[in-house]
């Protein structure tokens, strides 16, 4: 004979019960508690999401630089936050998969490579950018502060194979 319908139930219930628990134990951790280079990468995106130049001026180092990922120029700190303070470039969404974030240290330096969907305008048009990236950070005054930046295009090939 089968089991009791009280028997099959209470199993489908430690099975869920169990299955609930290792969900909650794989979900991605918040990035900004999980590790203080991730929250501050999480810090950069915030900012440019919401133009905060003065954030900004705190998070980058004063020789920071960002290589631009619809063009590939190379723009310094100064001009970078002149574009954001100005307006030049807006970024209106920004995308992100922290499950697809790598970080590695190397003492008081930390290099963090990570994946954006990012829909930005400057010069008068509008861009979509699925990418990589690349920051770099290094600790001062005990504060992770981001030296370079820079974006590689993900093709759309690349994309529907994923």
């Amino acid at each position: 004979m089968g089991q009791s319908p009280t028997r099959t139930s209470a199993r489908i219930a430690d099975a869920l019960r169990a299955l609930v628990a290792h969900v909650a134990r794989e979900r991605p951790p918040d990035l900004k508690t999980a590790d203080p280079v991730l929250g501050t990468d999480e810090e950069f995106f915030a900012a440019l999401l919401a133009r905060n130049a003065p954030a900004l001026e705190v998070l980058l180092a004063e020789d920071f630089v960002i290589v631009e990922v619809s063009s590939g120029q190379v723009h310094p700190r100064g001009a970078f936050l002149d574009a954001v303070r100005s307006g030049a470039v807006v970024f209106e969404a920004i995308e992100r998969w922290p499950q697809e974030t790598l970080i590695r240290r190397y003492g008081n330096v930390a290099v963090v490579v990570g994946r954006t969907t990012m829909t930005f305008t400057g010069d008068d048009s509008t861009f979509q950018a699925d990418s990589r990236y690349t920051h770099v950070y290094a600790l001062d005054g005990g504060k992770w502060r981001l030296l370079s930046a820079q974006g590689t295009p993900i093709p759309e090939a690349v994309q529907q194979s994923e």
